[in-house]
């Protein structure tokens, strides 16, 4: 998204690959560890490892609060201590096991986010956090009073400087070792030294929002207002209904990516006829593109502080709004694009009159729709809310098929010379039937929508008379409730101020009021390396423009002028009217294809090519 608005982005994933949490992972090696499998699964079989002992420190942590010695060691928890307090002081051994669990983890991770085409400038951790960086930070929370010696440790005493929802968290602890927080603090300061950043955003869960606040206001406290007022935390809420295969002792991302592309291809093999033109050796590569689709826009469509259902029977369904709806329109736009070449240029001696006639009011509604497109990346990069974007567009295919039905009526229901449908093949290699209708529930004829053979069942987004319970509510161009359990009034007050937003962007914008000038219209794995926060985005200056609507037209060359330039009414009518209705539908379909994939790309979908 920032990137779409002209910054520059420096992607970091941040690993929380140091810590207490290495030394029980080493506990559990000691008891459950296994060459063997870890040469053949190594990040598997580190998660299995991490939660068998992490259960069984569990149960002898609540054994020992039963007896009432709850702050009293444990075996366990002193080996854990033992470990950690070994690697800050660079025992050999101890790096070296904690160097091989952390290299196998970064490679599988690189592996996976290529599978979500997500590319990281930097895979960095806690344990590149220098100790005199931490010192550093120590010596000036102590010079502002407050950081202090506790009982246990040494604090950071917010509570008593007025800050009483921050609590006295740790800042070393006795034994020598440094906490997450503090790490986190002198990461900070190591990161605006190396990148000069003007904006850092950490994209980390909800559960740690109070660790962030925490790290801001030390920064502040320390005399580095400045510097803690160019940091954001961006949360995002649980993820509900994922659920392991019996027997596995947890779940990596490969698995749910995996389970969506089977989701995928078993809807394909449903539809074989439909997806003929996809050759066998394909579809697992067209699945896995699809299922990603499928899996990010459920995620992505619901507020950030919302929770996410895993639900494939809504991901991968036959209607609604979902990623496969979404990549079915974009193929419908890619397709109407193709053929001869036309100058865009032609655009501003074109006749627009014909917008004025009753039949143009499908279009027209579309067109209105797409003028607010400015204003929606705008308030969406405002808010950092995807929904914004993803709500926009299905309110855009909502609308398209009727306007589809304008441009080509001739074809509603009928069929060629010789009596068979007229299809093509879309980008996908799927059927394209540009012949044969389908009509969504609670639809008369007269409003039947445009299909493709395989979508007689995957249609379009309904109307919100045929919406489901679950369904996101559309109210104008904003969701007025993604969920009714997370829904307050908060919200309602910035979706009602966001619609009237829209609306406004709308009026401002009507065909009506325009000159005519116009061309286009223009988490990651849990796993015990990787239980703290994930992506940092150290954001710079403006770079580039992926949200220029013309700079990315589809212009495939200039119309060969006519020889002579002497025009006049004997010109024929019929001829001109037609060149005149395919320059203007071309325009259309390429800006409806333009702001489908630019908005899919600007919230990180990654559309299935052409």
């Amino acid at each position: 998204m920032y990137e779409s608005m002209g910054w520059d982005v420096y992607r970091m994933n941040f690993l929380g690959d140091w810590g207490k949490n290495i030394g029980l992972l080493a506990a559990g090696w000691s008891r459950f560890g296994s060459e063997e499998l870890f040469t053949a699964d190594p990040l598997r079989h580190l998660l299995d490892i991490y939660t068998k002992i992490k259960e069984l420190f569990t149960t002898v942590q609540q054994a020992a609060k039963v007896e009432g010695a709850e702050k009293q060691p444990t075996p366990i928890s002193e080996e854990r201590d033992a470990f950690f307090k070994k690697m800050e002081d660079g025992d050999p051994d101890a790096v070296a096991l904690w160097r091989r669990f952390r290299e196998v983890c970064v490679a599988k991770y690189a592996e996976v986010y290529a599978r979500l085409h997500v590319d990281f400038d930097e895979y960095s951790g806690e344990s590149a956090v220098r100790h005199e960086t931490t010192v550093e930070v120590e010596k000036a929370l102590k010079e502002c009073g407050v950081e202090e010696d506790g009982d246990e440790a040494w604090i950071i005493n917010f509570k008593g400087h007025g800050h009483k929802g921050l609590g006295t968290p740790i800042a070393r602890h006795h034994d020598g070792t440094t906490s997450y927080l503090l790490r986190d603090i002198a990461a900070v300061l190591e990161r605006s030294r190396k990148h000069s950043f003007d904006k850092m955003i950490y994209v980390v869960s909800a559960k740690q929002d109070s660790h962030f606040q925490q790290v801001f206001k030390a920064l502040d406290l320390m005399g580095q207002a400045d510097l803690a007022a160019r940091l954001q935390h961006v949360n995002f809420g649980k993820s509900q209904g994922l659920c392991p295969k019996p027997g596995a002792s947890g779940l990596l991302l490969d698995d749910i990516l995996n389970q969506c592309q089977t989701a995928v291809l078993e809807f394909m093999q449903s539809h074989a006829d439909d997806f003929a033109g996809v050759p066998p050796e394909d579809r697992p590569k067209v699945a896995d593109g699809l299922g990603l689709t499928a899996l990010q826009t459920g995620e992505l469509l619901s507020k950030r502080s919302g929770s996410f259902v895993f639900d494939l029977s809504n991901m991968v369904q036959q209607d609604g709004y979902t990623g496969l709806s979404l990549q079915y329109w974009l193929d419908r736009a890619r397709s109407e694009v193709k053929g001869p070449d036309l100058d865009r240029s032609r655009l501003m001696s074109a006749d627009y009159t014909i917008f004025e006639e009753d039949a143009y009011i499908p279009v027209i509604d579309v067109l209105r729709v797409l003028v607010q497109w400015p204003g929606i990346v705008k308030t969406s990069f405002r808010t950092l809310e995807s929904s914004v974007v993803l709500t926009y567009l299905f309110r855009l295919v909502d609308l398209l098929p009727a306007a589809w039905e304008v441009f080509d009526p001739s074809q509603q229901g009928k069929e060629d010379e010789d009596g068979e449908n007229d299809e093509q093949v879309d980008g996908l290699g799927v059927t394209v039937d540009r012949t044969e209708w389908g009509s969504n529930k609670g639809e008369s004829s007269s409003d039947a929508k445009p299909m493709q053979t395989w979508t007689n069942n995957l249609r379009a987004p309904r109307s919100q008379g045929d919406a489901k319970e679950n369904d996101p509510k559309l109210d104008g161009f904003m969701t007025k409730e993604y969920r009714n359990d997370a829904h307050d009034s908060r919200d309602e007050a910035e979706s009602t101020a966001l619609d009237g937003q829209l609306q406004q962007e709308a009026e401002n914008h009507t065909l009506a009021d325009s000159d005519h000038h116009a061309g286009a219209i223009g988490e990651a794995e849990q796993g015990p390396m990787d239980e703290n926060h994930g992506n940092v985005d150290d954001d710079d200056d403006d770079d580039d423009d992926d949200n220029n609507l013309e700079g990315t037209g589809k212009d495939k060359g200039k119309a060969k002028a006519p020889e002579d330039a002497d025009e006049n009414s004997s010109s024929s009518s019929s001829s001109s009217s037609t060149t005149n209705a395919d320059i203007l539908k071309l325009a259309f379909f390429q800006c409806v294809g333009q702001v489908l994939e630019n908005g899919m790309r600007i919230v990180g979908l990654v559309p299935v090519p052409a």
